[in-house]
C-alpha cells in the first residue's frame, strides 16, 4: 500500500527456497522462516495428528511474531532499500493516488 516492505516480506520466497532444497539461501529472504515452519508443523501435528486444541501455541506464536518484528526492524535499518525483498515498491497505492508521494519518499530513502 505504501511501497515499503512488511515484516513478512520474503516469507513466500524463503519457503520456495526451502522446498527447492536451498535452506541457507532462504534465510536471505526472511531469516524468521524456520520459526514459522516450526509453528506450522506444530500446529498440524497438534490439530490433525493428535486432535488436540492448538491454544497452547498462543505464546509461541506471540514470540515468533515479536522475533519477526525485531528482525524486520533490523532489516529496515541495515538492509533497506538495498536487497530484495527489502526494497521500495514505486507502483504502490499511495503513489497512484497522490502524485507527489513517490518523489517525496524516493528522496527520503536515498
Amino acid at each position: 500500500m505504501f511501497g515499503f516492505p512488511c515484516p513478512g516480506c520474503g516469507l513466500t520466497r524463503a519457503l520456495f527456497e526451502l522446498i527447492t532444497l536451498h535452506p541457507i539461501r532462504a534465510l536471505e529472504f526472511n531469516p524468521s522462516y524456520p520459526l514459522w515452519v516450526a509453528l506450522a508443523v506444530a500446529f498440524f501435528i497438534r490439530r490433525y495428528v493428535q486432535g488436540k486444541s492448538v491454544s497452547v501455541l498462543r505464546h509461541p506464536v506471540i514470540a515468533v511474531c515479536l522475533i519477526t518484528i525485531g528482525i524486520y526492524i533490523w532489516r529496515m535499518t541495515h538492509v533497506f532499500p538495498g536487497k530484495e525483498p527489502m526494497v521500495y515498491f514505486h507502483s504502490n497505492v499511495f503513489a497512484r493516488l497522490i502524485p507527489f508521494y513517490d518523489s517525496v519518499v524516493t528522496r527520503f530513502i536515498r
